[in-house]
């Protein structure tokens, strides 16, 4: 097809990458969902290889293991001007994006609607095909200066869709096998999650967290006590009690960093 819209998504949610597809395939002509990658990393090695043929790309800004922007930084490493533009699908209103400044990094909120999606394809269209070469796109620096500071809030997925909710009102995140409880504030029943650990703890170490345990990751801000017990332990302000058995000389230094000891 004449002008056909190549394009490629990198979306571990299946429920996003479903929505992106019935939209495409149903109520759309002239735009082609080639391949979805579910992890960032199998997309950068398919970029090394060579692959280019495609117009847009996809990208979830909230992904794990790593961030959108954090894939964009990664691919600014061999492509400095990439062939295609970026459109991050989001439920962050705080990444919203000044579009005439950065015209060449796009957002949508989801959960996609189809008049948005069909509005946008339609307008990017007109200035890809009517007003540019592909090879004059470029990354926004400023963009992704800005989108290095750690965020405050974190989307978790929910059987409705996503649950936003406050970093700094997270106590701790406690692991259960593939699985991760999330503590907060004012809240009794911890959220469980169907991510690793290690997930959140890429996630959350921007924001100061500490990965104490194998089995504990904590907001320093919530520590109660530090007791010299069992060879080291912190007490949480919701009375849990957490064994410090990761790197203990390290652990200890980066505790007392915003703690003042007389």
């Amino acid at each position: 097809m004449k002008d056909l819209i190549r394009i490629i998504s990198v979306e571990s949610e299946a429920e996003v990458l479903e929505s992106l597809k019935h939209i495409l395939e149903n109520t759309m002509e002239g735009a082609q969902l080639l391949k979805n990658y579910s992890r960032p990393d199998n997309f950068l090695q398919d970029c090394k290889r060579g692959l280019h043929d495609f117009d847009l790309l996809f990208l979830n800004f909230e992904m794990f293991p790593f961030k959108g922007i954090e894939l964009i930084n990664e691919m600014k490493k061999n492509t400095p001007f990439p062939h295609f533009d970026i459109v991050f699908l989001t439920l962050n209103n705080n990444i919203t994006l000044n579009t005439n400044q950065n015209p060449d990094v796009d957002y949508l909120n989801i959960p996609l609607i189809p008049e948005e999606l069909q509005f946008f394809i339609k307008n990017w269209k007109r200035k890809r095909f009517l007003s540019k070469e592909p090879s004059q796109t470029q990354f926004p620096q400023e963009f992704v200066e800005k989108a290095k500071k750690a965020t405050n809030q974190l989307a978790i997925p929910t059987l409705e869709g996503y649950e936003i909710i406050d970093i700094d009102q997270i106590i701790r995140c406690e692991a259960d096998r593939n699985y991760t409880y999330i503590h907060q504030i004012g809240v009794k029943k911890p959220y469980l999650i169907s991510k690793n650990l290690k997930d959140f703890e890429k996630a959350l170490s921007p924001n100061g967290f500490l990965r104490i345990h194998n089995s504990h990751l904590i907001n320093p801000i919530y520590i109660k006590k530090i007791l010299k017990a069992d060879g080291g332990l912190l007490q949480m302000v919701d009375s849990a009690k957490i064994r410090i058995s990761r790197n203990k000389a390290l652990a200890m230094e980066k505790l007392f960093i915003n703690i003042t000891r007389i």
